[in-house]
């Protein structure tokens, strides 16, 4: 369910989904073990969105969501009542934090420097993150682990310019498993 919603967002957005046997595997390792829970609304009794959301000490972190767009759902705030029966959720049983997921790198600049809280120019996701107040935060950089040092030159230099980060980006979805 939640690869078939994903599937109508990443249509919508423009994007690659995520193959069904990384979202499968994602879920039944970390759900079998109390880490990762899945919300789903219903409109009439049919499922349009889904919040995959895992968590870690007092932390509840959104990791993948999907909504369809068609019918009455696109007319509805589907995905931020989602949101927030994920908030009522990890309240009642002890989470302090709810990670709703990163921010396009100019609206996390304005917010972090106090410019605004709001800008008609940010992409939808990020003003309905915005939208529900809380504060930003930026994480450090993820750190890949390369041992052969040629390789790890090539990779830092390959980033520095916009064919080599297409290049990392291609080998990364390939490695993954998406095409």
């Amino acid at each position: 369910l939640l690869a078939t919603l994903m599937t109508h967002s990443a249509r919508h957005q423009d994007y690659q989904p995520l193959p069904i046997d990384y979202v499968e595997a994602l879920y039944s390792e970390l759900a079998a073990t109390g880490q990762a829970a899945l919300f789903v609304a219903e409109v009439h009794g049919e499922p349009v969105a889904a919040d995959l959301v895992t968590m870690c000490g007092a932390m509840v972190r959104g990791r993948l969501a999907g909504f369809d767009r068609t019918g009455e759902a696109a007319h509805l705030s589907v995905p931020a009542a989602i949101r927030w029966e994920i908030i009522r959720w990890a309240k009642t049983r002890g989470y302090r934090w709810y990670d709703l997921g990163g921010l396009h790198e100019e609206a996390l600049q304005a917010l972090l420097a106090g410019e605004c809280r709001h800008s008609d120019n940010w992409s939808s996701s990020d003003q309905a993150k915005v939208a529900f107040g809380g504060s930003p935060f930026r994480y450090p950089s993820a750190v890949e682990m390369i041992d052969s040092s040629p390789v790890r030159i090539a990779y830092d230099l390959s980033r520095r310019w916009a064919g080599g980060r297409r290049l990392v980006a291609r080998a990364t979805r390939r490695f993954r498993g998406a095409t």
